[in-house]
């Protein structure tokens, strides 16, 4: 799974975990830490979502949360202004 908006050259990429059927998913991870192999720099950490999964029980709705994310903004190598080359 994968929540990223970044593709390429993008300064942002979502990280976080996911809990689906008992089972803890990571994602976003690989995609930061393969970029700062490049030479991408991490320039801030932000807030990001959460997610909840809706059930119903005795005709009653319940949220659980399920999940969360943060952005990571990366500046590109050799970039001054954090955007994307």
């Amino acid at each position: 799974m994968s929540a990223n908006k970044s593709v390429g050259s993008s300064p942002e990429v979502r990280i976080g975990l996911r809990v689906e059927d008992e089972t803890l998913t990571f994602f976003g991870t690989e995609e930061v830490n393969f970029k700062i192999a490049q030479g991408w720099t991490v320039v801030a950490v932000n807030p990001g979502d959460a997610y909840v999964d809706q059930y119903e029980e005795g005709g009653e709705v319940f949220e659980t949360l399920a999940g969360a994310d943060l952005v990571v903004v990366l500046k590109a190598p050799g970039n001054v202004n954090g955007a994307a080359i």
